[in-house]
């Protein structure tokens, strides 16, 4: 299990100075004095700090803490990843150069991430945690701009971005994961068209991208072999959470544990991962709580995924009835493409699905959001070609 470190610290500052001091000072910081004065006091606290540290206090930490150390990437092979995967989304996206800092709770009030995984500041902004939110933000003032123009506009924003996040979870025993990383991301933001039109759309612009960025890699001294891209509705385990009595806690805690199996934690003895959402057992089809998602997933296969496997023949799609990863991140339909190295380990390089933060940022049910990331520092440290490097 990963050790909370936010938790470890509320214990290590209670055992310090007591419960009853710290939740005066709780109240006083969060309750009493407004964010401006707050920021105002930390300023001086920590100038105070400062004026207490010398070099060797710098040295020092640089060298021991894990999140200042550089990229074992090399910067030469990031922006050339970078480059193409610009160069391939460039017919539809907008490459924009976002901000390093994002308003203060975007990641905790959109996607329902942890706030103690995220470097919140003194100025009441927090770091870049996830390329999307930011994209997200930006792409719902552009969508505001074009509603204020026409109160139906069904003009669609498509925007890009590479950025180095950071978060401030434990990362230890998760192969590939580090504190900061280097990822691509794009957004689609607009209207709903109906008949999932905009949904469609934006799944198979949105993998084909990325697979048309996977065959230039393949040319370009990378290897990703066995390339596997999963379609899911996350509604599917929202439901069984809700109806057979697991636990939402244990779910969460496993979510990037590939042992996990969901179905079989709910006594369903069947296959989570089946080709195709129009070849499954009565014991799944015949639930009404499951219908609605196994129709919509049905209308995904004929309407989108149909045509991506034609056309990407040397690819594997599958459908993840089972997935638990994103629950509470995406709002339904979702997807990950997954391949694996030159020595047999297989990771998650892109992940992306449909989010309510359009919803919840304009303020109207008939706004969409579509989502992706690929994960450039994982892929360019792990799927390099060893006889090219």
């Amino acid at each position: 299990m990963r050790k909370d470190r936010g938790g470890i610290s509320d214990l290590i500052i209670r055992s310090r100075l007591g419960s009853d001091q710290v939740d005066h000072l709780l109240a006083l910081m969060t309750r009493e004095i407004s964010p401006s004065d707050l920021t105002s006091l930390l300023l001086v606290v920590y100038n105070q700090i400062v004026g207490q540290r010398g070099v060797t206090d710098v040295f020092q930490q640089y060298c021991h803490d894990q999140t200042l150390q550089p990229s074992e990437a090399k910067q030469g092979s990031l922006m050339l990843l970078d480059q193409q995967l610009f160069r391939v989304f460039s017919d539809d996206f907008e490459a924009v150069d976002l901000s390093p800092v994002a308003p203060l709770g975007i990641n905790s009030i959109l996607a329902h991430t942890s706030q103690k995984n995220v470097l919140s500041t003194a100025r009441n902004i927090e770091v870049a945690a996830d390329v999307t939110t930011s994209l997200a933000i930006e792409a719902a003032r552009r969508r505001k701009a074009s509603l204020v123009v026409s109160a139906k506009s069904q003009r669609e924003i498509r925007l890009c971005a590479s950025q180095r996040s950071i978060r401030m979870q434990n990362f230890d025993g998760i192969p590939g994961f580090t504190n900061h990383f280097r990822v691509f991301g794009a957004v689609s933001a607009g209207r709903d068209r109906g008949h999932e039109g905009f949904e469609t759309s934006n799944l198979s612009k949105h993998i084909g991208y990325y697979l048309d960025f996977l065959a230039w890699a393949k040319e370009s001294g990378f290897v990703a072999d066995t390339i596997i891209v999963a379609i899911s509705d996350i509604r599917i385990a929202e439901t069984l959470l809700e109806t057979t009595g697991v636990e939402r806690a244990t779910v969460m805690r496993t979510t990037q544990d590939p042992d996990f199996q969901l179905f079989d934690h709910c006594g369903l003895e069947v296959k989570s991962k089946v080709r195709s959402p129009n070849c499954l057992p009565q014991s799944l089809t015949g639930r009404r709580d499951l219908e609605r998602s196994l129709s919509y997933l049905r209308q995904i296969e004929e309407k989108a995924v149909a045509e991506l496997r034609e056309k990407y023949d040397h690819v594997e799609f599958v459908y993840d009835l089972g997935r638990t990863a994103g629950i509470g991140y995406y709002e339904s339909l979702c997807f990950k493409i997954s391949a694996e190295t030159q020595d047999g380990r297989k990771f998650p390089l892109v992940d992306g699905g449909l989010t309510d933060w359009s919803k919840k940022l304009l303020a109207s049910h008939k706004e969409r959001l579509f989502i992706s990331g690929f994960g450039t520092e994982l892929f360019c440290k792990n799927y390099q070609d060893i006889d090219h490097v």
